[in-house]
């Protein structure tokens, strides 16, 4: 009878190891799991704008310019101004295509279809219209009138 005791403490002890080892090692402790949940993903992107007047390094922000995006294949719109440093963002919708338009008295007018696949970065250069006086720098107007004064003198 000790022989039957002392080998079913053994085993005990035997089982009681294996059953802490197994707890340790995570294998006999189950825990209700819970579901998996994706993070909620936010369907909107954005897209960010850059316009400047000039080229290279004589170029300048234009502030106050309206872009817009109109959906073709969704109906989200947004649109926006760019501020100070020409700069601006507007939110558009994961894998939808968008006509962006960007038109600012002066410069020739954009117009481009784009999928948006991810945020996007764009800048801009515009290019002044042909014969538009207000194209002139701020500094030579003066000029030019002060000219055009002498001129019409002139003729008198």
């Amino acid at each position: 009878m000790i022989h039957h005791r002392r080998a079913s403490l053994y085993l005990f002890s035997f089982f009681s190891l294996i059953l802490l080892l197994a707890a340790s090692a995570g294998l006999a402790v189950q825990h209700p799991t819970s579901p998996q949940t994706q993070p909620a993903r936010d369907p909107y992107l954005a897209l960010s704008f850059t316009v400047y007047s000039g080229t290279s390094c004589d170029c300048t922000p234009i502030p106050g310019v309206p872009i817009n995006a109109s959906g073709l294949d969704t109906d989200h719109n947004d649109s926006n101004i760019t501020d100070d440093r020409g700069y601006c963002t507007i939110q558009v919708e994961y894998s939808k295509t968008y006509r962006i338009s960007i038109e600012e008295n002066h410069f020739e007018s954009v117009l481009f279809d784009v999928q948006i696949v991810d945020n996007q970065a764009f800048v801009f250069h515009l290019k002044q219209l042909k014969g538009d006086v207000s194209s002139l720098p701020g500094h030579w107007l003066p000029t030019v009138l002060a000219q055009l004064l002498a001129m019409l003198q002139k003729t008198r």
